[in-house]
């Protein structure tokens, strides 16, 4: 089946915060309140909260007790991918955004996320390499001999 590998990915950040923290950083986030801080990138305002930010981030850790942090070199949609991954606990992304997501997470600094989903885009990518090379090779399960 061609175009299957097109459709979104979910990726989850769940082992990193629990789920109680997690769904009350999702109301806070999703509500905007208690935001410290705000992230301007390419004209996008992102409201957020530096504790969040600054654990996951040595960029954001440097950053805070700023109340507005200027975020260049990254896209608006890949801040929001990994805010929404940040907050939420997970996020859904077609596969043509892992990498630029995962540059932004590294240029973020944060090395820890920037791994755990770089591994796990690694072996999605040999999943999918598999699936190719088995519909390439007219993979033989389910046909019969007749």
């Amino acid at each position: 089946m061609k175009g299957t590998h097109a459709r979104s990915v979910r990726k989850s950040f769940n082992r990193f915060i629990p789920s109680a923290l997690r769904s009350r950083l999702s109301a806070a986030y999703s509500s905007g309140r208690l935001c410290d801080v705000r992230l301007v990138c390419s004209g996008a305002v992102f409201p957020a909260h530096i504790v969040l930010l600054a654990v996951h981030s040595e960029f954001f850790a440097r950053m805070s007790g700023h109340g507005v942090i200027e975020v260049e070199r990254v896209r608006p949609a890949h801040l929001d991918l990994l805010l929404r991954f940040l907050y939420h606990g997970e996020v859904s992304m077609p596969p043509s955004d892992y990498l630029a997501f995962l540059e932004c997470a590294q240029f973020l600094g944060m090395n820890s996320l920037f791994v755990e989903v770089r591994k796990e885009v690694r072996q999605a990518e040999e999943v999918a390499a598999d699936h190719e090379e088995e519909e390439r090779e007219g993979d033989p399960k389910g046909q019969v001999d007749g």
